[in-house]
């Protein structure tokens, strides 16, 4: 299963977002039921993990409007 934003693209690692009114960009996209999801406790649902200004991390295992796709694939992540 895939994460998709609300407006129905596919979200992806390298992307800048808007979390909760934050700029972020997506680190990694985890699927459920794989070991990368497993090692962040997100097994059953999957998630997107996020890396913020400060340097936060933050897993979102549900994507709702507080995810805003500023732009695509940024090329900044190593995922």
């Amino acid at each position: 299963m895939q994460f998709y934003y609300l407006t129905g693209e596919r979200i992806c690692a390298g992307d800048a977002v808007l979390a909760g009114g934050k700029q972020a960009i997506v680190e990694s996209v985890l699927l459920k039921h794989t070991n990368d999801a497993r090692d962040f406790s997100c097994y059953e649902t999957g998630g997107v993990l996020l890396v913020f200004q400060d340097g936060n991390l933050e897993l979102w295992p549900y994507i709702d409007e507080d995810l805003e796709l500023i732009r695509g694939n940024t090329g900044l992540s190593s995922t």
